[in-house]
């Protein structure tokens, strides 16, 4: 579920930023951070060596990175959509 939505997220965060090479600027940071925590979560989660709560702290550390670049995305359409 977190992996789906973080797929639409980062596809959504990719079509806003270049609409607006401002825009992806400021998401740059925000979606590389994104990407790199659901990598490591996921390749934690299938690996089977770590401990459960350290896959766990992972995902919610993903699930953190995604959020803020949901704020980030929604907040850029809200100003292009105005402008």
């Amino acid at each position: 579920m977190l992996l789906e939505r973080a797929a639409r997220l980062l596809s959504h965060a990719h079509a806003v930023g270049d609409e607006s090479p401002h825009v992806r600027d400021e998401l740059a940071p925000l979606f590389t951070a994104a990407l790199v925590a659901l990598g490591d979560a996921q390749w934690r989660a299938w690996s089977g060596a770590f401990h459960v709560r350290d896959a766990l702290r992972h995902a919610r550390e993903a699930e953190r990175a995604a959020n803020a670049l949901e704020r980030a995305v929604e907040i850029a359409a809200r100003a292009r959509e105005a402008s």
